[in-house]
């Protein structure tokens, strides 16, 4: 009985409204210093998250390369022929087992390696100008592939979300694509006409055969494989409404005429 007219004292106690500050301050920190802990923590990491994407590498241009199939490197090809190469005998076996399989023949796949990407990054800064003003000039690829054996239905469409999505907001105003990739880009309707600058004939005038430019400027004539650049679809959109997106398919069309002019 006197325990329980202790703590009713005390909480007599905290509610008078002459209560020291100390005393309330002490009765919060009490049933409340654990929502402020992760409040703290919660705050130091939105600030480093920001800090982070504020102060990342600020590039001159950056590119979306459209692929077939993911970018890999030489090496990763090799053990995944073997791989293939082994399961062979099986898929054959499970193929005569099915009279209704398609014998049509399989399209041929485009593979592109990693070296290929970094011999079109090279020409690029090349040809490209220095657009932040740090005395060099920087080209960021972000390869995405649109098709993949490996890759699931759900995985292929967030990709090809992932392409439409940054078109739509203006974060790239130049697109790169293997044929498959332009082809997509292209019925899409994502490519801006290049008929006013550019006598170019590939997608009705939208995009420009890289191959000559970069095969004879860097020296890359084991790649066979069409590449193409083109620039996003600008004119008569929203973007065209905003002067720093202006300024961004500016640079991008410039970039273009330094190559069509090299």
């Amino acid at each position: 009985m006197r325990k329980d007219k202790k703590w009713e004292r005390e909480a007599d106690r905290y509610k008078k409204s002459d209560a020291t500050f100390a005393d309330k301050f002490s009765n919060f920190w009490y049933y409340h210093k654990y929502h402020l802990l992760i409040g703290v923590v919660a705050i130091g990491v939105l600030i480093y998250l920001s800090t982070s994407i504020v102060l990342k590498e600020d590039y001159d241009y950056n590119i979306i390369f459209v692929t077939q199939n993911p970018i890999s490197t030489e090496e990763v090809s090799e053990i995944q022929a073997q791989i293939d190469q082994e399961a062979e005998p099986y898929e054959e076996n499970l193929e005569s087992s099915n009279p209704e399989s398609d014998d049509q023949p399989e399209e041929p796949q485009i593979y592109l390696y990693q070296k290929d990407i970094d011999y079109i990054q090279k020409y690029l800064e090349s040809v490209g100008d220095d657009l932040n003003g740090d005395g060099e000039v920087e080209v960021s690829i972000n390869c995405i592939n649109i098709e993949g054996n490996r890759d699931t239905v759900s995985e292929i469409q967030t990709h090809k979300e992932q392409i439409l999505t940054a078109l739509r907001t203006g974060e790239c105003m130049i697109l790169l694509g293997d044929s498959v990739g332009m082809d997509f880009l292209y019925e899409a309707d994502a490519l801006e006409d290049l008929s006013s600058f550019s006598d170019t004939s590939d997608y009705d005038g939208r995009a420009v055969f890289l191959n000559p430019y970069f095969s004879e400027k860097i020296g890359n004539d084991e790649n066979d494989i069409p590449i193409y650049i083109g620039l996003r679809s600008f004119t008569g959109t929203l973007a065209q409404t905003f002067d720093d997106k202006v300024e961004d398919f500016e640079n991008a069309k410039n970039l273009v005429l330094n190559i069509l002019s090299d």
